[in-house]
């Protein structure tokens, strides 16, 4: 019991000493809206997803290309949540993020996917260059209509191929 001013005592034990819930930093923030945003309902990230049909389709385009195929090595990669929590972990020490709204005007988060295609002589890279861009693809998302923000909430991936006239 503590003696207060005035005569009257209280109990420690009505005293709340447990801790206050931690209010999310702008990374934890952020990271909590991609993981929400940009994973499906088992798990998978939509940019690996992405990454590894672009491959395909990159792949496809030189290896079946109408005159003389190229022959080519694709291969893909899609940032890891925890690898791009550390990166952004880096980039506050110098940014000092305030919420998840300033990570993303920052561009911080860029770099999540990446599809590399390599030739075997180096006169094919302008033969792979133009066959990609002359067999110019186009990815839609195809978003859940009953998603909150349906405009950046990827249900499943389609892809359209398009040619030059």
């Amino acid at each position: 019991m503590a003696d207060l001013a005035g005569g009257a005592s209280m109990s420690t034990d009505m005293v709340d000493t447990a801790p206050l819930p931690s209010v999310p930093n702008a990374i934890d923030d952020f990271m909590h809206q991609y993981m929400a945003r940009y994973n499906d309902k088992n798990g998978q990230n939509m940019f690996k997803a992405v990454a590894k049909k672009v491959k395909t389709i990159m792949r496809d385009i030189c290896e079946k290309a109408d005159k003389q195929p190229i022959k080519v090595q694709c291969s893909s990669r899609a940032k890891k949540p925890e690898d791009l929590r550390e990166k952004l972990e880096i980039l506050d020490k110098r940014f000092k993020f305030r919420n998840a709204e300033h990570i993303k005007e920052t561009d911080a988060a860029w770099d999540l996917a990446g599809v590399r295609v390599q030739v075997y002589f180096p006169d094919d890279a302008a033969s792979v260059l133009w066959h990609l861009l002359y067999n110019q693809t186009q990815l839609r998302l195809l978003t859940d209509p009953q998603a909150r923000d349906s405009a950046r909430a990827p249900q499943y991936i389609d892809f359209e191929r398009r040619k030059f006239p």
